[in-house]
């Protein structure tokens, strides 16, 4: 009924006999989410006809059976013996019965005995028919049956090398431990079978490694006597628990039983898994049988390997290398047809193995045997064999070559190993040796990237640097490519006469011109290599040849090298490079001096005693012997310097002063800037050089064209200051603009300088052209102990200069960066009744947080100004910019300070509003988080000012801050107390105010708008003038240097 359906969908829902039975009797079937079978989705086209797919099993054979009015069950329709002869057949094609079969086995089961599915399980297992294995076991059979042997499917499996079928009896829950009538387990099977993918499964499984069978022996006793089953071994050696020390019944290990097959493999990997290959007997019995291992290894002739392979264990060392070493060429045979994995033989081992052994033969210098060229030979096979790299090759062949034996070279000529370049150089010191690689090989010169031949670094080179002229030659005529320039370059530099002598022979016309278009020359001459010198000067080198900036003169070191140059015709007047400098300059300078202090090391590198002497007496010959030959002595470089220039500067040069004097050099004379020679000396600070030049007449006084300064301009050196006020200098003398040596000094800071500048009568209040007098620098430095000795030595502190800069004013300006220093400055300047300029001072030090200053200044005669800028700096000031100190006191948060002011009346016009409740101020310290200063406000809120007060505060008002306040405070005529308030004469009987940082907010804004702003100041008659206090540019109040 199924079959005749005209619409047939079967879905997942469709399940059981009673449902398939009540499906397959409806006339029509929908498609539906209740259709379903566990294992065939059968698909169906519309009409009377079922489209048959994979997955529906035994097509044909179902839709007939299924169609049939009636169906017995009998062994045609799927049987014991159908089942028995499809699982024996030994190869089996998927057909419509096996299908049919299949789905029988998995939905029918009943169908077969349990007789016949266990039967057919043995023989699909050996047959290894995976697809009716899981179905036959799903259907009942039994996965411990044993056949006629004994043997259980598994074992079956790994008889017949079904690594497939295995694995999948061992998921399905196989016995890995069952044995067959001999005791032997499914791993001693595979070693008998050598079956390594059925051991690998059987082990990860958790097969017992020590199982013993009847016979006692176990899966590695039982590989280890079969030499094809070296990968079951390998695998069972590196097992966990392996016991390689177990006995038979016999008394036979597996490392006996594997000597006694010559299993030398196995043999190896049992000595590295720990066996004991020396033991003498392992059982009583042995010694009975004869058997112990010692003898059957000495009988089977494997007794050496034995050895070697005990001491690669225990050294580390290659068994192949350590067979060679003992010229064992029997065991290196064996070796070399073992399993190169278990030798662990890799490329770089058996290169390895043969370079040490063709050392092992260098060092032992012997005479070299036919078995050292069959040792040689094999590892050389050996090394062929894990091909090699073709720089592998040739440095196999670069020993061989430094061994020096042609048997050996030829060997390995003969197995593809070239020559390489470092081969070809080792045999430079070898003419016959090279005679015969030069004949065996073609290739003999090196190449680069792009194979053009190159010198640097080949066997030429070598030869020539080595001086090996007969092999040079060779090889020359050979084809090997000559640099001639770096060839002599390499002689020039290393002093090889007998190379340079062949280049200049045999390639004279090259040589010449590389010789004069380089620095050969001067490379001899550094280097102090006369015979060099001579012998290109021989050649035709030109002596006065410019290289660098040197002349082969001035490149030497050595007074002989000079005598020798001057001797062959040197220019001694030679005007040489850009700096137009000349030999006598060169020999005096620092440079030249260096250069005898690097020469003097070299010779001497652990005494530095008699540097000095060197170095002057060298100097003075060289000069002398420049001079000899009619060098001038008022030659000058590009600067205008002569040698009485150069030498002046430099320090125990006073020797070379009065040769350059004596002979002819004007101490007068000037340089490109109009310094004499005088200048420089006084500079450095060399005070005999000094010494000889006043002697020698030179002008203390001369002015220079370039500053219009003196020599005593350029020292900060006392001695060298009393040295030249001794000899006439002026003190007083200005440059330029305006300073004086003492304004110069100033920037030494040094007092003792000073010192010896006032008492030379050195005036004090001296001001150069920008008005900038020695108190205002030293008040710039904010060095106090200048500014004590400067005012106690009768500087006048109240002056100002044309900008009404004062010391206080610079002082004001340092508080920013340097407010503990300046204020010491500050205090040390108030005794002494400074003028105060400007009137803004209390602003400044608010600001800054200066406060204990500011009661001394009021009591000195500071009185309340305004400090007026052009745009708004707090949004409480909204129609005025004029800001009283008592309005930064609040705004700066120093309460302390705002309550000392209110209490002496240190008040304008604008903090009567301040102090009367002016709402948006109080706006303003509320948002700004200024606590105390509202806190105070407010309780002077509450308090009214007293009409005593506004009536000081419109007097003080009136009378501004100008200077002659004290003249109209004594013109009002009012009585001496109200006057003496009005002066603020009792500023200090109040309690001071404590120095405190400002509020950083507002002192950033503050600073800020004061630095960008025109500043401005304001008095009771509104008379504006501009404040240079705040201005950004620090230096305004600096000299010009």
């Amino acid at each position: 009924m199924i079959a005749s359906a005209s619409i047939l969908d079967f879905t997942d829902e469709i399940r059981g006999d009673s449902f398939l039975k009540e499906t397959a009797s409806a006339s029509t079937m929908d498609i539906t989410d209740e259709i379903r079978d566990d294992s065939i989705l059968i698909e169906t086209a519309s009409s009377s006809l079922m489209a048959i797919t994979d997955d529906i099993m035994g097509d044909s054979f179902l839709i007939e059976t299924a169609s049939a009015s009636t169906m017995d069950i009998t062994d045609d329709i799927m049987g014991d013996s159908f089942l028995i002869e499809t699982a024996s057949a030994s190869t089996m094609d998927i057909t419509d019965e096996i299908k049919s079969l299949i789905y029988n086995l998995k939905h029918l089961s009943f169908l077969f005995s349990k007789d016949a599915l266990d039967q057919s399980l043995l023989s699909s297992c050996w047959y290894g028919h995976m697809h009716l294995i899981p179905f036959i076991i799903e259907a009942g059979a039994d996965l411990e049956t044993t056949d006629s042997n004994g043997f259980t499917p598994l074992a079956l499996c790994i008889l017949n090398s079904q690594e497939c079928c295995a694995k999948l009896l061992v998921s399905k829950g196989a016995n890995v431990e069952a044995t067959d009538p001999n005791l032997n387990t499914p791993l001693i099977l595979c070693a008998l079978n050598r079956e390594t993918g059925c051991a690998r499964i059987l082990l990860e499984a958790g097969a017992d490694v020590n199982a013993v069978n009847i016979y006692g022996n176990t899966p590695l006793i039982v590989s280890s006597c079969f030499s094809s089953s070296i990968k079951v071994t390998t695998l069972l050696i590196h097992s966990r628990d392996i016991n390689v020390e177990h006995n038979n019944n016999e008394g036979c290990s597996a490392l006996l039983c594997a000597v006694e097959v010559v299993n030398l493999n196995a043999v190896k990997l049992l000595i590295d898994a720990g066996a004991l290959a020396n033991e003498d007997t392992h059982s009583e019995q042995n010694k009975k049988l004869n058997l112990s291992l010692k003898n059957i290894a000495v009988r089977k002739e494997i007794s050496n390997l034995l050895k070697i392979f005990k001491k690669e264990k225990c050294s580390g060392q290659s068994s192949m290398l350590l067979a060679a070493l003992k010229r064992d060429l029997e065991s290196l045979q064996l070796l070399s047809c073992m399993n190169r994995k278990i030798l662990n033989t890799t490329r770089e081992s058996s290169l390895n193995n043969l370079t040490l052994f063709l050392q092992f033969l260098n060092q032992n210098n012997h005479s070299f045997s036919g078995t050292d060229i069959d040792l040689l030979q094999i590892l050389l096979n050996t090394t062929l064999q894990s091909s090699p790299t073709s720089d592998e090759k040739e440095k196999v062949m670069q020993l061989a070559v430094s061994i020096g034996n042609i048997e050996i070279i030829e060997l390995l000529a003969k197995n593809q190993c070239n020559i390489s370049n470092e081969a070809l150089k080792s045999t430079c010191n070898n003419l016959d040796l090279l005679k015969f690689l030069l004949k065996m090989f073609h290739s003999i010169n090196k190449v680069d990237s792009s194979q053009k031949p190159v010198y640097e670094g080949s066997a030429l080179e070598k030869a020539m640097h080595s001086e090996r002229i007969a092999n040079a030659s060779l090889l020359i005529h050979c084809g090997a490519y000559l640099d001639v320039e770096q060839a002599l370059k390499y002689a020039v530099d290393k002093g090889n006469e007998m190379s340079l002598q062949f280049l200049l022979t045999e390639y004279n016309a090259k040589s010449l011109e590389c010789i004069n278009s380089s620095d050969l020359l001067h490379i001899a001459v550094k280097n102090s290599l006369i015979s060099i010198i001579k012998m290109l000067l021989d050649h035709g080198a030109d002596i006065n040849q410019i290289q660098y900036g040197k002349s082969p003169l001035t490149a030497a070191v050595d007074i002989e090298v000079i005598e020798l140059l001057l001797s062959r015709g040197a220019d001694v007047n030679l005007k040489i490079g850009v700096y137009e400098t000349y030999p006598i300059l060169e020999f005096v300078s620092l440079d030249f001096t260096k250069a005898l202090s690097r020469k003097w090391s070299a010779l001497n590198p652990f005494f530095s005693n008699g540097l000095e002497s060197y170095q002057n007496r060298t100097t003075e010959e060289i000069i002398q012997l420049l001079i000899s030959y009619g060098a001038s002595t008022e030659v000058s470089n590009y600067r205008g310097q002569t040698a009485l220039h150069i030498a002046a500067e430099i320090k125990n040069s006073s020797e070379i002063i009065k040769m350059l004097i004596a002979h002819g050099s004007n101490v007068n004379k000037t340089d490109c800037c109009g310094e004499t020679a005088l200048f420089p000396a006084v500079q450095d600070g060399c005070l005999e050089n000094i010494k000889i030049l006043i002697e020698a007449g030179s002008d203390v006084n001369f002015v220079c064209d370039d500053r219009k300064e003196t020599a005593l301009f350029r020292s900060l050196n006392c001695t060298v200051l009393s040295l030249l006020i001794q000899s006439g200098a002026d003190v007083n003398f200005h440059d330029r603009e305006g300073n004086t040596a003492l304004l110069h000094a100033l920037q030494s800071g040094e007092l003792e300088v000073f010192q010896v500048l006032v008492e030379a009568g050195c005036n004090l209040n001296h001001t150069n052209k920008r008005g900038v007098s020695a108190l205002i620098l030293a008040a710039k430095l904010v060095n106090l102990e200048l500014l004590k000795y400067l005012i106690t030595s009768g500087a006048d502190v109240r002056e100002s200069n044309h900008k009404n800069i004062t010391v206080l004013s610079v002082l004001l300006v340092k508080l920013w960066n340097h407010l503990d220093q300046a204020m010491e400055c500050i205090e040390f300047l108030v005794d002494y009744s400074i003028p105060i300029v400007h009137s803004c001072v209390a602003h400044v030090l608010i600001s800054s947080g200066c406060l204990s200053l500011i009661p001394r200044f009021i009591s000195t005669g500071l009185a309340p100004a305004y400090l007026s800028i052009s745009k708004n700096v707090y949004a409480w000031y909204k129609s005025t910019t004029y800001i009283s100190p008592l309005a930064l006191a609040l705004t700066m948060n120093h309460s302390d300070l705002a309550q000392y002011l209110i209490q002496i009346r240190f008040l304008m016009k604008s903090d009567i509003s301040i102090l009367s409740g002016n709402e948006t101020i109080h706006e303003h310290l509320e948002c700004e988080g200024n606590k105390r200063s509202l806190e105070l406000l407010k309780t002077f809120c509450c308090q009214p000012l007293s009409l005593e007060t506004l009536c000081f505060i419109v007097v003080s008002d009136v009378l501004g801050p100008s200077h002659d306040r004290k003249l109209k405070v004594k013109k009002i005529g009012l009585p001496m107390q109200l006057q003496d308030m009005l002066s603020f004469k009792h500023a200090l009987d109040f309690e001071s105010p404590l120095d405190n940082a400002a509020n950083k907010r507002n002192l950033s804004v503050f600073k800020y708008s004061l630095q960008q702003m025109q500043l401005l100041e304001s008095d009771d008659e509104d008379d504006e003038t501009t404040s240079d206090f705040y201005s950004s540019d620090e230096d305004e109040y600096w000299m010009y240097l």
